[in-house]
């Protein structure tokens, strides 16, 4: 079950579906639903993105959303699916091997193309690998339009992938058949496999028996054992005409979510089910995630420079705060220096004045030396950042900084790709040279991929005294 907190977007050509599901994924925080007016996605393609990003934006505003991530649904015409099947081979070589095979089924360029894939199934021959691909032209008006709306993508799939995903996980065949907001969306699945896809108008219920018929007829070799229907626009005439002419048990999809109406919960069933998935990164081989790479590695870096940001300038106001109070002190003094020098210019004449005077300066002298202390001491937070930045492993990634510049304690929590990745990013921090002390609890090593950790250790510098964070006494 994903520990990850995301919100789910459907998109279709008219309608844009949001929902969100609490943490342990079994009860709904909030959905909506929202007209996309004509001109915007125009033949399952971003043709306004901007226009696009503002009612998203209006949307997280207007319903007071704090969750920023997101998971994406893009329309099922505009994918490509298939599965394909491959010798054994190293799992490090697959994606080479499936992009390889991808050229001979794509009706675009491998280069134009996002591919992701998952192993759906493994046999001493070889594997069966489910692929999907989306043009990245299509593809970027979807992951553009949320981005700038402030929203972070951590996954982007089909309404396929989902409806295979929230209907039983029997390895037999079934038929999918899904009818809402103007389209049927069919599918032929043998349990995680995806055999066929297809998309027809749902008004037209005899078109979509047609389809159907057709599915069943061209994907003979899998038998399809029974029909699972979802979706509002199901019609007495679909179902029966199913019934009648499959003569196969027809049911319908079911996920069990607490207090959720069962009409709204098939009209909402494609963005609840994202929310039942772990979004992991693209790289992963058992799941699929369009989400392009070069986009996460983007997200990672902005992500990075925006805490390095906020550090920086905290790191600012607290040496400007300094830096005042010494200059009100040194105004004050400066003050004082002139009543007493008047003073004493009354009293004792001008011996007394030059006293004054050179009091004063030596009083100014010892404050200058203090602010060349503070100024000399502080460890700048960016320092140990980049340190800590710098000892992580591509496959993991901090997403949170805490940092007690007294005496010199870190937490940091994030993710990594796998357990590797997290020993590998432990020993660059020893070897650094830099930090000491360096714990990672072992509840953090208990899944094998995709691990949510938290390590504690210490900056050698601020522990063991070398710089130390003067307090100002005057």
């Amino acid at each position: 079950m994903s520990s990850k907190q995301f919100v789910s977007v459907h998109f279709t050509s008219s309608k844009l579906q949001i929902v969100s599901l609490n943490k342990a994924k079994d009860e709904v925080i909030f959905f909506t639903s929202v007209d996309i007016p004509q001109g915007i996605i125009v033949d399952y393609k971003v043709k306004d993105v901007k226009a696009l990003s503002e009612i998203i934006k209006k949307i997280w505003q207007t319903k007071n959303i704090k969750e920023k991530s997101v998971g994406l649904i893009v329309p099922e015409f505009s994918t490509f699916t298939k599965t394909i099947e491959l010798p054994k081979v190293p799992i490090s070589e697959l994606d080479e091997a499936v992009r390889w095979e991808a050229q001979d089924f794509l009706p675009t360029e491998i280069k134009d193309s996002v591919i992701d894939w998952k192993v759906v199934k493994k046999s001493e021959l070889g594997y069966q690998i489910l692929t999907v691909a989306i043009q990245k032209g299509v593809l970027s008006g979807f992951v553009d339009a949320v981005s700038m709306a402030g929203l972070s993508p951590l996954v982007v799939e089909t309404p396929s992938l989902s409806l295979a995903r929230v209907s039983d996980k029997d390895s037999g065949g079934a038929l999918v058949i899904y009818a809402n907001l103007g389209e049927a969306i069919l599918l032929v699945r043998e349990g995680e496999k995806i055999v066929g896809s297809s998309v027809a108008a749902s008004f037209n219920q005899r078109t979509v028996l047609q389809t159907v018929t057709q599915m069943i007829s061209h994907y003979g070799e899998t038998e399809i054992k029974k029909v699972q229907i979802g979706g509002i626009e199901i019609g007495k005439e679909l179902y029966s005409g199913l019934s009648k002419n499959l003569k196969i048990p027809v049911e319908w999809m079911q996920p069990k979510i607490k207090a959720f109406d069962s009409k709204v919960l098939q009209e909402y069933m494609i963005p609840l089910s994202l929310q039942l998935k772990d979004p992991t990164e693209p790289a992963d081989e058992t799941s699929i995630n369009l989400l392009p790479s070069e986009w996460v590695k983007s997200h990672r870096n902005k992500k990075f420079m925006k805490q390095l940001r906020s550090l920086v300038f905290a790191s600012t106001l607290a040496i400007l705060a300094n830096f005042i109070v010494v200059l009100v002190v040194f105004i004050l003094i400066t003050s004082e220096i002139n009543v007493l020098e008047g003073a004493n210019q009354n009293e004792s004449g001008l011996k007394g004045k030059d006293k004054g005077v050179i009091k004063g300066i030596e009083d100014t002298n010892v404050l200058t030396d203090k602010v060349v202390k503070i100024n000399s001491s502080i460890t700048p937070p960016q320092e140990i950042i980049n340190a800590i930045y710098s000892s992580a492993p591509q496959g993991l990634f901090v997403s949170e900084y805490k940092i007690d510049m007294e005496d010199g304690n870190i937490l940091v929590r994030g993710n990594s790709s796998d357990r590797q990745e997290l020993l590998t990013f432990k020993q660059n921090l020893e070897e650094s040279g830099k930090f000491s002390k360096v714990s990672i609890p072992v509840s953090s090593f208990e899944k094998e991929k995709d691990l949510e950790f938290e390590a504690n250790f210490g900056y050698l510098e601020l522990s063991k005294g070398k710089k130390k964070q003067l307090k100002l006494q005057i």
